[in-house]
């Protein structure tokens, strides 16, 4: 597939107003509410989590019906597992990136001692599974991880559905 110089766009706009969303929660000097600024231009980055979960969704339509017409051979499980594969093969560095650096920085910021670090990395590792909102416990470094998680395990739902209703 191509890629759309339009929804590129859009991600990139939306990926920096999370960003934003999320630094400009934590500047001092600011009237707020729940822990986010009131009346700030920022205050609405959590669109951009709207639009990753619809633009996900619609290319989840799109491998679903290429999947379809490709591979009418292949069993519902087998492409489903096929599916989630490459999802969290394209995820996984980024995650482990962003894990490494979260955990050098908290180590650092936070004091911890080699027993403390060790206990954290232990407690993380159902993050690294993308099992955050599964409801296993953990000492999640990085609360950004809900968003896969939740994408992860809604797709595992309804991709089968999808591929099995295709027609109807």
């Amino acid at each position: 597939m191509k890629k759309n110089g339009k929804v590129e766009l859009w991600r990139f706009i939306f990926s920096i107003a999370v960003l934003c969303f999320h630094v400009y929660k934590f500047l001092p000097g600011e009237e707020k509410y729940d822990g986010v600024v009131k009346l700030s231009f920022f205050s609405g980055g959590y669109l951009g989590v709207e639009f990753f979960f619809v633009l996900s969704g619609i290319l989840m339509a799109c491998s679903v019906y290429y999947a379809s017409e490709r591979s009418r051979s292949l069993s519902l499980g087998a492409s489903t597992t096929q599916f989630l594969k490459k999802k969290v093969s394209r995820l996984m560095p980024m995650l482990l990136a962003v894990f490494v650096l979260l955990f050098i920085v908290q180590f650092f910021a936070d004091n911890w001692s080699l027993f403390t670090a060790g206990e954290k990395l232990f407690n993380s590792i159902p993050g690294l599974f993308f099992l955050q909102i599964s409801g296993i416990q953990g000492a999640y470094l990085n609360h950004i991880e809900w968003y896969l998680s939740v994408m992860l395990i809604s797709m595992l739902i309804l991709y089968p559905l999808l591929r099995k209703w295709y027609s109807s």
